[in-house]
């Protein structure tokens, strides 16, 4: 399922970047891929604006957990980027790849 508005507050996912937000190691890899750090990835993170916005879908293995989709920017590459709800983090970037 998709929709087109977001499930989560952009605002409530940037303050937990750096601080509680959990980065699958599927993230930091494609991260990696683009020669960025985890400190980069905050970065685009916290630089992400509402026009970032691309859409909000259900995981695969249970519709009823929303994911935010943006498509951020940094060193020339198009970033594809993933945000869940967490019952440990607040946040979780579970995707962090070129698009």
């Amino acid at each position: 399922m998709e929709k087109k508005k977001p499930t989560y507050d952009l605002e409530s996912i940037q303050a937990s970047a750096g601080a509680t937000m959990g980065i699958t190691n599927a993230a930091i890899q494609g991260a990696a891929e683009m020669g960025m750090t985890r400190a980069d990835m905050i970065g685009v993170i916290k630089g992400l604006n509402r026009r970032d916005f691309y859409k909000s879908m259900t995981t695969y293995r249970n519709h009823r957990v929303w994911m935010d989709v943006y498509h951020g920017r940094a060193d020339g590459y198009e970033i594809y980027i993933k945000f869940v709800q967490d019952t440990v983090a607040e946040f979780t970037c579970t995707s962090f790849k070129e698009k």
